[in-house]
Formats: C-alpha cells, sequence, structure tokens
C-alpha cells in the first residue's frame, strides 16, 4: 500500500498561494498605515496570521487535490502451498448430446460445473484443461479466478481442437497420462487432484498404464464426474443424428477406470460430494498469502472536502 500521484506536476498549482498571501499582506500593510495616520492602535500581526495560514493551507490542499494522489491497496488470499487441482472437460464431439433440441447440452452442463467448483474451492490452485485424444492445458493451477473463468466461458469449446485420427469415438483417457508427462503440476504441489467432466463415452483404455502414469510419486487421483443421460443426442438443425447414440456402458467404463486409478465417480448433479470427496483427498496443508488483485483508491475528493474547512473559516472571518 502507498501513494502515487497521477499528475504530479499539477502540484505546481500550490505557487499560485503566492497571489492572495502577497495582496492580504498589502491589504495588511495599507491598514497599518492608515491605522498610524490616524493615530489608532494598529491590529498588528495577530490579524494577519490566521488569514495567511488558512490561504496557504486552502491552495496546498487544493494543489495536492489536483495532482491526483491514489492509494493502491493490494487485495491477499489464502492459498494452499502443497496442493493444487486440474478440471479437465471432455470437448470431443458427444458433449454436444441433448435431451432436446433446445435443452442444455452436456458441455455447457459440464462448463457450469467447472465453474461452480472454482468458487468452492477457492482457497486452492486451480487450473483448466481439456480432454479428447490428448490432453490440453488452457490455464495452470491458480487461485486467480479471472483468468479461469474467462478460458472457461471464451477459450474453450467442443471439437477445439478436435480429436486427431478418424475414430468414431473422440475421447480417450489413457490422454490423462500426459498431465504428468508433461509437468502440469508444479513440483511443490505434492497433493494434486484431477476432476474430470466427460459423458464418460470413450475408447477402451489401457488401465494398468493409465493407473501407473498416476500412482506416483507423487500420487494424482482422479474423480470423474459423468456429465450423461441415457436418452440423448445430438441434434443437427433440431434433427437428431442418425450416427450418434448415447453409450449404455460408459457409467461402468468409468467406475473400471476410477477403482484402477484409486478415484472415484460422481453424477453430474453431486457436485457437493465431488467438492467433499476434492477436500478430503487434498486434505489440510501449507497455505500462504497471494496478492490476487488491487483496488486503486482516489484521494483528490476527501482532500477537496478537508478544503472546505479553511475555506469555511476564510468565509467565517469575513462576514464577522
Amino acid at each position: 500500500m502507498g501513494i502515487s500521484f497521477l499528475t504530479p506536476w499539477a502540484a505546481l498549482f500550490a505557487l499560485a498561494a503566492v497571489v492572495p498571501l502577497g495582496a492580504l499582506w498589502l491589504l495588511e500593510r495599507r491598514a497599518a498605515e492608515i491605522h498610524d495616520a490616524l493615530g489608532g492602535a494598529s491590529p498588528g500581526r495577530r490579524s494577519f496570521v490566521p488569514y495567511a495560514i488558512a490561504i496557504g493551507l486552502l491552495v496546498a490542499l487544493l494543489a495536492l487535490a489536483v495532482a491526483q494522489p491514489v492509494t493502491v491497496v493490494d487485495r491477499t488470499r489464502a492459498e494452499r502451498t502443497d496442493a493444487a487441482v486440474f478440471v479437465i472437460i471432455d470437448t470431443t464431439r458427444s458433449m454436444l448430446a441433448a435431451r432436446g433440441p433446445t435443452a442444455v447440452n452436456r458441455f455447457e452442463r459440464a462448463r457450469r460445473i467447472a465453474g461452480d467448483v472454482r468458487e468452492r474451492l477457492a482457497d486452492i490452485p486451480v487450473g483448466l484443461a481439456t480432454i479428447t485424444d490428448r490432453t490440453l492445458p488452457n490455464v495452470f493451477p491458480t487461485t486467480d479466478a479471472t483468468s479461469y473463468r474467462a478460458s472457461l466461458e471464451r477459450a474453450i469449446g467442443v471439437e477445439r481442437p478436435p480429436p486427431g485420427g478418424y475414430e468414431r469415438v473422440g475421447t480417450a483417457f489413457e490422454a490423462l497420462a500426459t498431465v504428468k508427462n508433461a509437468n502440469f503440476f508444479d513440483a511443490s504441489a505434492t497433493k494434486r487432484l484431477l476432476i474430470v467432466l466427460s459423458d464418460g463415452e470413450s475408447r477402451p483404455t489401457a488401465l494398468r498404464r493409465l493407473a501407473s502414469s498416476l500412482a506416483g510419486p507423487p500420487r494424482i487421483t482422479p474423480l470423474f464426474v459423468q456429465v450423461w443421460k441415457p436418452t440423448e443426442r445430438v441434434y443437427l438443425d433440431g434433427v437428431p443424428d442418425p450416427g450418434y447414440v448415447a453409450d449404455p456402458g460408459s457409467t461402468a467404463a468409468l467406475q473400471r477406470i476410477a477403482a484402477a486409478t484409486h478415484g472415484a465417480v460422481y453424477a453430474e448433479d453431486d457436485v457437493d460430494g465431488v467438492v467433499a470427496k476434492a477436500r478430503a483427498v487434498l486434505g489440510n496443508g501449507n497455505t500462504a498469502a497471494r496478492t490476487i488483485g488491487s483496488r486503486r483508491i482516489a484521494l483528490a475528493p476527501w482532500i477537496l472536502v478537508t478544503a472546505l474547512l479553511p475555506l469555511g473559516f476564510l468565509l467565517w472571518r469575513r462576514n464577522v
């Protein structure tokens, strides 16, 4: 926290005090000469000094105000230094499936869950990534909700980018191994968690290979949130796409992956359970204060209010 001036050169306005102070001195000197000529008692410096102080203070305050002083107040938040989370959203084409042509599709529901989870884990660094047949980071773990929210709302979308190859199913959960192999997490994060938002419709997964890649140390624990309903279809111009049918075995497939990787599976309407499990996995740990933003406060209005005091004194003495 400190004070700076937006227009420091404007403080030269204080030199304007020379004019009223000089005029006041000339008036007082002229008044003294008149009193001497008439043989009366001169009021002396006692009548001059209060006016001079008031005028000097008024001009100084106005000069300070026009220099536009501001103070910056940092906003801090306690954040975990030993834990981190990645929220990973499936962006394959099946995430466009919905209950009807105008219903909210899986991807939009997953995006809402991702925002909700981030708000409820505000003290833990959270990152954002997408998965198709590869896992791509968008925001590395941070407690800065602004960058996370901006990326969530503007930077990700279904098949942006699309999966490679020509397989009918685009999701490959083996791509989660990239999280460890590509150093998605900072070395200081010894407690690591993935929250994967997907419909679970994926290619066959080599469970042992994926489990080995997430085993650590440190272990990376995945929590799968299945954003899926069995009757949902992908709609093209309001008409169901005949090439897509919901996979009834997706829930069981997710459960097998979770069992192999020491994770868990949750339904999309159980965000409370996901957050509670995340807290349990990450436990308690070290925290540190982190600056998450700053607020600039203009001081000029308060200085102008203060300037009313010497101005009021001058007006009052003038009418006495």
